[in-house]
């Protein structure tokens, strides 16, 4: 984590960070980008799919946001 100097960096190595679309008016949040780490990537899904089977809460809101 100390070899990044920004946090937006980190975020791009692990590779979960959203495509922007901006335009005049418009400003969109578009895929998640694949570009980073594969490996750190596929760690965290992994993570995150353990944490929504015990978590009731967490998994409720997963479903609102997939």
């Amino acid at each position: 984590i100390h070899i990044f100097d920004k946090p937006h960096q980190l975020q791009a190595f692990a590779g979960p960070n959203p495509s922007i679309y901006q335009s005049g008016q418009i400003d969109l949040a578009g895929k998640m980008v694949k570009l980073g780490s594969p490996h750190l990537r596929w760690a965290l899904i992994q993570a995150t799919k353990a944490y929504a089977r015990f978590s009731p809460v967490f998994k409720a809101y997963l479903r609102t946001k997939l």
